[in-house]
């Protein structure tokens, strides 16, 4: 039923209850694991002329703390035989995990939920609320 689980991840326990999650999941399917990790830098590094200088030392520094986040979420998590392949990419999050699902031909999606709510909950939305409103897959919302 499931082959390919993809586990967004930004570090966070939400996000690793989630692989926790996944790993029981994958393992009964004999399904893959995508872990991905996807940073947001702002807009306001993105090809501005003032910019230009701190664009080595930030691209070194996404990718040191994508590569933390990730290590920081498999961390003490017994993985089996579950084959997982981590990844990073720079972008808006929720837009980078619908094209992953439909680029990788993802089965489900497991998701941490941080549980922002009110104002915060409002202005600012939510990926996982975005990824459920328009994944081409079955989303599992992780608390």
């Amino acid at each position: 039923m499931f082959k390919n689980i993809l586990v967004p991840t930004d570090g966070s326990d939400y996000a690793r209850r989630a692989l926790t999650l996944a790993l029981e999941i994958a393992q009964k399917f004999d399904a893959a694991i995508e872990l991905l990790h996807v940073a947001h830098v702002p807009q306001i590094y993105w090809g501005e002329p003032y910019a230009a200088a701190f664009t080595v030392p930030m691209q070194e520094m996404v990718e040191k703390g994508g590569e933390q986040i990730l290590l920081d979420t498999l961390k003490d998590i017994a993985i089996g035989t579950t084959k997982i392949d981590k990844r990073q990419i720079v972008g808006y999050p929720s837009s980078v995990i619908l094209d992953e699902i439909n680029a990788k031909n993802i089965d489900l999606v497991v998701i941490g939920r941080h549980g922002h709510s009110g104002l915060a909950g409002a202005m600012l939305g939510s990926v996982s609320n975005r990824v459920v409103a328009h994944a081409t897959c079955p989303v599992l919302v992780v608390k």
